[in-house]
């Protein structure tokens, strides 16, 4: 395993080799301490150096495999690292990007494109409750706006990973693309291949990871294919042969590998810029600061942001001095990743840490001292998931509360209520906790105690390349053409006979 330092590639870095050896070592001498001890008399006929050495085997690959993984996660956080700009970036307008306007050290020392339209406005969405027809006005923080080319929370993500990965391409020459990684249905990918087509960096689409079918979903597809930078369905391989791509892309290959949902310190600096504009809103009075605050928790960069970002807006004094009456409440989204909240918080934490360090690093303030309060703060709100991609019955209940809200402020040119996507793998999930928790609450809350982060995009984007059916067909495969269908788009458009009223 080579560690390539970013600002010097040539040089190796074994740090980790060395931590991998003490660990290899470590379990060489437990193995050494339990054969000399070991005293449980077996029958004659099962010689005991064969248990032994089967145990010695199995703990060894057990580790080898822990290792490996672990090497393989690394690879990918440190992916896309912060870099600085090079002299086309420094003709960005820094002085539009929310981090740069609140930490003015940070100006010109990290690579940033413009991809949003900032501030995004605060919305309010009057509701019925489902359970105790109670009337609830929410705050709706339209992240969902941020851009017509394609918006949502991916957007913040991407402005300073997007051009910290052009940096490095550029730099390393080595004829690299930037490689996004997640379902058919992932929404970064979708808006990776968006930006980067219109800012001229090279992508490649590497959806990965089974997720439930849904109209949503399906789209997600259909723009992934039309994008540039389409690749394969590499989700319709057998699992073996997935790890064997994503092995040979992460260490054989010349990509830039993007961490899953953009999920670094990279992505989670444009959140903290998104929480200081809100605290900024807050001061301004277009909202009041909430008592509770809502997100969906896939990957937890945007999470992690928000709470590196409220360490900054304290220590700058812009708000969220009283934590007691303020909850961030983070709601997974994955089946299996809710069944861990303790590993999604540790998740949180050094996704944060890592953040506030590089800009206090960089010359910015030193806000770590205010993260373990923050994040006691924090709620891993589990129990919403259902299948990692698919509706579960509280979010369908959830999506209909939101198609017959009163969104106020939200009116389009032509008088079209703007209501917020609700999506079958995110935003349903997490407007799901909310309105769960406001039933069973037994209290009225005041308008605007509530806000719900709207991340899932209200734009579907169409790239220059509008296909056939038969070259969609032969770009997502038969496994990618059944699964489709099963997400209600076929050969003639989008069939509605087993569609749910909802999902309709």
């Amino acid at each position: 395993w080579r560690w390539r330092r970013a600002e010097k590639p040539e040089i190796v870095d074994l740090t980790d080799m060395r931590k991998s050896i003490l660990a290899a070592v470590s379990v060489l001498l437990a193995g050494i301490a339990v054969k000399s001890s070991f005293s449980v008399r077996l029958p004659d006929s099962v010689p005991m150096h064969y248990l032994i050495n089967i145990g010695g085997g199995v703990v060894l690959v057990l580790v080898a495999a822990g290792l490996c993984v672990r090497s393989l996660i690394c690879r990918l956080y440190r992916g896309v690292p912060v870099l600085p700009p090079n002299t086309e970036l420094l003709k960005q307008p820094l002085e539009q990007c929310s981090l740069f306007k609140f930490i003015p050290a940070l100006t010109g020392k990290i690579a940033w494109f413009k991809l949003g339209n900032y501030p995004t406005p605060v919305h309010r969405a009057h509701v019925t409750l489902p359970r105790s027809d109670r009337e609830l006005v929410i705050s709706l923080k339209r992240e969902d706006l941020s851009s017509e080319l394609y918006g949502g929370n991916k957007v913040r993500t991407l402005e300073f990973q997007l051009a910290c990965a052009k940096v490095k391409i550029e730099n390393e020459n080595r004829g690299g693309c930037l490689v996004a990684i997640g379902g058919p249905g992932s929404n970064q990918i979708v808006a990776t291949a968006a930006h980067s087509a219109a800012n001229k960096v090279p992508f490649l689409a590497a959806p990965l990871a089974y997720e439930e079918p849904s109209f949503d979903n399906s789209l997600n597809l259909l723009s992934m294919i039309s994008l540039p930078g389409w690749w394969k369905p590499f989700w319709a391989n057998n699992p073996l042969r997935t790890l064997k791509d994503v092995v040979m892309m992460v260490y054989r290959s010349p990509h830039v590998m993007q961490a899953p949902g953009g999920n670094n310190p990279t992505g989670a600096l444009g959140h903290v810029g998104a929480l200081l504009e809100l605290a900024e809103q807050i001061r301004g009075g277009q909202c009041k600061q909430p008592q509770h605050l809502f997100l969906p928790l896939g990957s937890s960069c945007t999470t992690a942001g928000l709470v590196a970002g409220i360490c900054v807006a304290r220590s700058l004094g812009l708000g969220f001095a009283d934590l007691e009456a303020f909850t961030l409440h983070a709601v997974p989204i994955h089946h299996g990743a809710q069944k861990l909240p303790s590993i999604l918080r540790i998740a949180v934490r050094k996704v944060a840490r890592d953040t506030l360090k590089i800009i206090s690093d960089l010359g910015g303030l030193d806000a770590s001292a205010e993260l373990e309060a923050v994040l006691k703060r924090l709620v891993i709100d589990c129990g919403h998931a259902g299948k990692y991609g698919g509706w579960t019955d509280r979010a369908l209940a959830a999506k209909g509360v939101m198609a017959s809200a009163v969104v106020s402020d939200g009116i389009a040119q032509g008088g079209t209520p703007r209501h917020p996507w609700i999506c079958s793998c995110f935003t349903s999930k997490a407007l799901g906790a909310l309105l769960q928790y406001a039933d069973k609450a037994g209290e009225t809350f005041a308008e605007g105690d509530i806000m719900f982060w709207c991340t899932k995009s209200r734009v579907q984007p169409l790239g220059k390349a509008n296909p056939e059916w038969s070259s969609i067909s032969s770009a997502a495969g038969p496994t990618g053409e059944k699964w489709l269908s099963e997400g209600y788009v076929v050969n003639g458009g989008h069939h509605t006979r087993s569609m749910k009223p909802v999902d309709h």
